[in-house]
């Protein structure tokens, strides 16, 4: 049976060696630089992965291909779905090339079920992994030697995601000039002690918000909210820090969760305040 593949197919050109590359891909520590905040990684086929965003949910997979700075892939087997049904093993293929003196990181994940019930997940995935990727780029370019410390929080939200986007820029702790909430434009972070200005890698309302801050020692921002749901989902918001001290990231902390909460208040439906 011949069927189309749905999948989500990313490319990185990366002005850093195939070893590089491979490196920040399997080993534990440089992959917690990049991508989750905790992991741990087995080597070879059979190997187990496991990655973590915050303290309640783990996400392990199986290395399916390991070939040294050329390819990679991790698979998932799902838990059966709510009616029994077995559901598609998930495939996250990682393919390693040069290319004009840069190394080609190409992202294929494939697997998903093709029924209307999947598109909020990879239009999601589709977003995580297009910042992740940017991630990657920035810690090479700008932070190569350097571990991540980062200012996070991740909570449920029972208002809109778009009340939610809304309450980040009427709060003040994200501004841009007037209709330059694009890619490339210049915006600024403000909470607690923190007035820092950024340029904007990704701003798409009301799924993710992403930006560089050279005046913050090039930190990197993401906000995510997550599912399509008409209320209810969760949000999280990841400071990656590279060249700050613990005290400044702590500092950085309390700030962000003193913000996130008065979002969060400006979203709740009324009656449940």
């Amino acid at each position: 049976m011949i069927r189309p593949l749905r999948a989500i197919v990313l490319e990185a050109r990366l002005d850093a060696s195939p070893a590089d590359v491979w490196h920040a891909l399997t080993d534990a520590e440089a992959l917690a630089d990049w991508f989750p905040r905790k992991a741990s990684a087995e080597k070879g086929v059979g190997g187990i992965v496991t990655l973590a965003w915050d303290d309640s949910q783990a996400w392990p997979t199986t290395i399916d291909v390991w070939e040294p700075e050329r390819h990679l892939r991790w698979v998932d087997s799902l838990p059966p779905g709510p009616d029994g049904q077995p559901q598609p093993r998930l495939f996250l293929d990682w393919f390693i090339s040069t290319e004009n003196g840069q190394t080609v990181l190409r992202l294929v994940h494939s697997g998903f079920g093709t029924d209307a019930n999947w598109d909020d997940q990879i239009d999601g995935l589709t977003g995580g992994w297009t910042y992740f990727l940017w991630n990657l780029e920035q810690i090479l370019l700008h932070h190569r030697g350097r571990h991540r410390t980062m200012a996070w929080t991740r909570q449920r939200v029972d208002g809109t995601r778009e009340a939610l986007w809304d309450a980040m820029f009427e709060t003040g702790m994200l501004s841009t000039a007037p209709g330059e909430a694009t890619a490339g434009a210049e915006c600024k972070l403000s909470f607690g002690s923190v007035s820092a200005t950024g340029i904007i890698a990704s701003c798409d309302r009301p799924n993710h918000f992403s930006a560089r801050f050279p005046s913050l020692a090039d930190s990197l921002f993401f906000v995510e909210l997550e599912g399509k749901a008409p209320s209810g989902f969760h949000t999280g918001f990841w400071l990656s820090t590279y060249a700050l001290d613990a005290g400044r990231v702590e500092e950085l902390q309390q700030g962000l969760n003193n913000a996130v909460t008065e979002c969060i208040a400006r979203t709740t439906p009324v009656g449940q305040a």
